[in-house]
Parts: C-alpha cells; structure tokens; sequence
C-alpha cells in the first residue's frame, strides 16, 4: 500500500466529530484536501517528504486511536457545567444559525436571555 493511500484511509476512517450534525463539513474533509494539495506537488512523487508523511501518519493514527480523550478524559461536569447545563448546546445551535445567516434579536443580546442561541 503507497504511503498516500495509506494517508487516506487513515483520514476517511477517523470519527465524525460530535459536535457537528452528520453531513456537515468534517476534520477529514480538511484533511483529504491537504493530502490531495501534497501529492500533486513534486516533492511527494520524488520521496523527499519521507519524515513528513511519516509523521503525518503517526498523527493520524494517534487521532483515531483518541489517545489524548483516553489519557485526559472529560468528566460530566466539564461537559454540563453546573452553572448553565445547557452551555454546549446552545454554542452549538448558535454556530448553526449563523451558518445559515440568522443571528439573535437585538432584545435577546441585550437583555441577556438564554436560550434560541
């Protein structure tokens, strides 16, 4: 298997990330598109980004496994703070709506009010 189908299959087989709606764009999208931008370079064909590929693999590899959430897991706290449970929430819902070009009330900035992003 070629170093860059190797890369690939690595970078198609990573998770979806959850905090993205399914279909969305994802970390793997930017990635095949980074490998696809390397191998239409010279260097890659002539093998003088040996180091680099290899440790562009090793990364990917480590971001599959989810070694870092396995050593540094987050507890339920960090994920629902007891402040405002639904914080992660509406962070996500907001960053959908203004994907879409809809943005809050002038009253809701304002006053402050939670909820509806």
């Amino acid at each position: 298997m070629s170093r860059l189908s190797h890369l690939r299959s690595l970078v198609s087989s990573l998770p979806a990330t959850p905090l993205r709606p399914a279909g969305s764009p994802q970390l793997s999208n930017a990635l095949e598109s980074i490998i696809g931008r390397a191998a239409k370079s010279s260097g890659v064909a002539d093998g003088a980004l040996e180091k680099e590929w290899e440790a562009m693999s090793a990364s990917l590899d480590r971001l599959k496994s989810g070694a870092a959430s396995k050593a540094y897991p987050l507890s339920t706290r960090t994920l629902r703070p007891s402040h405002d449970p639904m914080y992660y929430t509406r962070i996500r819902e907001g960053v959908q709506l203004a994907a879409q070009g809809k943005g809050r009330s002038w009253w809701k900035s304002f006053f402050q009010l939670k909820g509806d992003a």
